[in-house]
């Protein structure tokens, strides 16, 4: 989902900063 969302959001926004975060921690938080 996220992977789907994150082209769409404007990178600087609240929303687009939460979703590069996510994943880019994915791997910690999938352990």
């Amino acid at each position: 989902m996220l992977d789907e969302i994150h082209p769409k959001v404007l990178p600087d926004s609240k929303l687009g900063d939460a979703v590069s975060y996510t994943l880019n921690q994915w791997e910690y938080l999938t352990r």
